[in-house]
């Protein structure tokens, strides 16, 4: 029985072997042996015995065209019939099917490989003289590599050239339509005879959808026929081909504005935002431009435009390259660069990893290419070559040489340096302050002193090298003085000499808040009161909660409620309110039981107390809500506008922009509408005066000829 079981096992454990080895295409069965592969049919009778490598293709799945498959043998490619009769002699480094019942092969060749087209015969149908070769129904996509680019043509299947080798892309389409972009990156459509049916003058071009694809010139949209007829001219937003219908949108209409409602211009493009003071940004379809306020384009279309920031210089990508402009629109750094840094009218540029110094007339600067420059620090930027930092100044010039390991910030015209492994400090000239030594990191204080950290050792220098102080105690740094805590849980506040000037005990608050008007909030057994810098008790802690002080009062929570103090914790304003804020220009905002308003510096309610909150802004109006409405309150506590909007933008200018029902328009602060609330966007141009409101377009369906 035991050798019935073992002699099964191996029976078993064979049949294993052999099944996971064999390949199935389609009534054939490829099988190995001692590391060779053959063919079998479902019947198991040998066709092609294993004497092959591999049977099969270079890439793509395994199949059998027309009765032949490919076969390798001592690293190249041949052909082989199921009846075993080699039909190709193993030459090519790589063969695999195209389509059509072809075959791509590419023969070795020094630097690349030289691709063409054969037959199931093994004959040759296109030359191996090309990179590379594609089927598309019956033509053949080839590409060339030339010295700079690579140039795309069309063949039919003869070798016959369709449409010349000099193409940057071609590409098919269906419908026996082909793009072909050239060195400019514009696109035209040609037939499959070789027929230019749409000129040079389109960006790109849709797949087909039925008999119709999407044409792109810029940042328009329309529509062709597989004809080539342009149906619908590129002047549409967007351009959507359903079944039986096409439709379009067009561009947002934009209206120019006066406050008044006076209509001084429109525009038709998706998207504006303020540029300059003479200038509107452009947007659509991913492509941006500059345009003046009747819509006339200042610039060509670029992929991004970033807004200046009242700086005169500004950066643009073209083509996935960097450029910069300035804010009239003229292009003072062509894009060319991977990357753009600007400082004032200093321009950064990085090629290839490398960066250098260009002035705004686009001359280079510097004399040398950097592996990086950092941000300015002080009037000198940090910049890197062959591993080591420096810095240079605006105009270029190699002020301290780069021959550190790190470099930090400058302060007071000295800056911290690792040099061979060690810190000290150099001045702005890059002459030595502080000699290398050992040190884990420098902090320059002032003018007078630095400190120096080794192993948690803290150590207070003057520039004259003597040491003032050292601690192995946790540090802060003040403007003239240091405080150290102890290991005991102290705190020693130590002068610029070393001397221990005072010693505060450090736990006796439960809390110390930051200082307001001179005085610092802190709790003690629970309560709040106020301490000035010199750590002497100004009012008693005696209450629940206190805020801050401002214009000379501070509120205060005794038994639930909140009132405000004076300096001399004189009660000003009595404790009757559930919640108070600090006093903005004599007024602060309160709230009771019945909602919050204001109130004024003798607790006087100087305005309805009936909204759910009430916000300062910059200019000292308040927005009003009230049931998940905004209104307006002046600083007085004067009604303004009502709360009825679900948005308001206070212009401080006399007027508003507010939405209702998801629309915008203008209100003064009377209240009245002076531009309708009709708009999906409203932009306020302060510069101008002028208000930009935008107008949503739809989807409407084109009748087409």
């Amino acid at each position: 029985m035991r050798y019935f079981l073992i002699f099964t096992l191996l029976f078993f454990l064979s049949n294993a072997s052999i099944a996971s080895s064999q390949k199935e295409v389609p009534n054939y069965l490829i099988f190995e042996k001692e590391g060779k592969q053959g063919l079998k049919d479902k019947t198991g009778q040998v066709l092609i015995p294993a004497k092959y490598d591999e049977l099969g293709w270079s890439k793509g799945d395994l199949e059998l065209v027309q009765d032949v498959v490919g076969f390798k043998k001592q690293g190249l490619w041949g052909l082989v019939s199921i009846d075993n009769q080699i039909v190709a002699k193993a030459s090519y480094d790589q063969l695999y099917p195209a389509g059509q019942q072809l075959l791509v092969g590419a023969k070795p060749s020094p630097g690349t490989n030289r691709v063409g087209l054969l037959n199931t015969r093994g004959q040759v149908v296109i030359p191996f003289n090309y990179t590379e070769v594609s089927v598309t129904g019956m033509r053949v996509i080839v590409v060339k590599k030339n010295i700079k680019d690579y140039t795309y043509g069309l063949l039919d299947f003869k070798g016959n050239v369709i449409i010349p080798i000099e193409y940057k892309q071609i590409a098919t389409l269906g419908g026996l339509r082909f793009t072909v972009k050239n060195f400019n990156d514009k696109t035209a459509i040609y037939s499959d005879d070789g027929r230019q049916i749409v000129d040079f003058e389109l960006d790109s071009v849709s797949q087909f959808n039925g008999d119709y694809a999407i044409i792109y010139e810029g940042f328009k949209r329309g529509l062709v026929n597989k004809n080539g007829e342009v149906l619908i001219e590129p002047e549409y937003q967007e351009v959507f081909i359903n079944k039986e219908t096409v439709e379009v949108r067009p561009f947002n209409l934009w209206h120019v504005l006066s406050a008044q409602n006076e209509l001084l211009d429109q525009i038709n493009v998706q998207e504006i935002a303020l540029f300059s003071t003479q200038l509107f940004l452009a947007s659509a379809n991913e492509r941006m431009w500059l345009i003046r306020p009747n819509g006339e384009a200042v610039t060509g279309t670029y992929q991004q435009i970033i807004t200046p920031d009242d700086e005169p210089l500004t950066t643009f990508r073209a083509e996935d390259s960097y450029g910069v402009i300035n804010i009239k629109g003229d292009i003072k750094i062509p894009a060319r660069y991977d990357s753009v840094y600007i400082d004032n009218d200093m321009i950064f540029v990085q090629k290839k990893n490398l960066w250098s110094l260009y002035d705004s007339f686009n001359i280079r600067k510097t004399t040398h290419f950097y592996q990086q420059i950092a941000p300015k620090s002080g009037h000198l930027f940090p910049v890197k070559k062959n591993h080591h930092w420096g810095f240079i100044d605006r105009m270029g010039k190699e002020i301290i040489h780069c021959v550190y390991d790190e470099v930090g910030d400058f302060s007071y015209n000295k800056v911290d340096v690792k040099f061979h492994g060690e810190r000290g400090i150099i001045d702005k000239y890059g002459d030595w302050i502080v000699l290398p030594h050992k040190a884990d990191s420098v902090s320059i204080l002032n003018n007078a002193f630095y400190m120096t950290y080794l192993n948690g050792l803290k150590k207070l220098k003057d520039f004259e090298g003597d040491l003032i102080y050292f601690t192995e105690n946790p540090v802060e740094i003040k403007d003239n003085y240091l405080l150290e805590y102890t290991s005991e849980g102290g705190i020693w506040k130590v002068d610029f000499s070393g001397q221990i000037v005072e010693e505060a005990t450090g736990d006796s608050y439960e809390e110390v808040r930051k200082p307001s008007e001179g005085f610092y909030a802190i709790k003690k057994d629970g309560s709040y009161g106020f301490i000035d810098a010199q750590n002497r008790l100004r009012i008693a802690n005696r209450y629940e909660n206190v805020g801050d002080f401002h214009q000379g009062l501070a509120a205060f929570q005794i038994l639930g409620k909140w009132g405000f103090i004076d300096k001399r914790e004189r009660i000003v304003i009595q404790p009757v309110f559930q919640r108070v804020s600090q006093f903005y220009d004599e007024v602060a905002v309160a709230y009771d039981h019945t909602g919050s308003g204001l109130i004024n510096k003798k607790g006087e309610k100087i305005s309805s107390f009936s909204y759910d909150s009430l916000f300062i802004q910059p200019n000292g109006h308040f927005q009003a809500y009230k049931n998940n409405k905004i209104g307006l309150l002046d600083s007085l506590g004067r009604l303004m506008i009502n709360a009825k909007y679900d948005y308001l933008r206070d212009l401080d200018n006399g007027f508003a922009i507010v939405r209702k029902d998801q629309k915008y328009g203008v209100v003064d602060y009377h209240g009245v509408n002076t531009i309708p609330i009709i708009y999906d966007k409203l932009i306020h141009d302060s510069q101008k005066k002028t208000f930009l409101g935008m107008k949503k377009s739809s989807r409407e369906k084109v009748l087409l000829r």
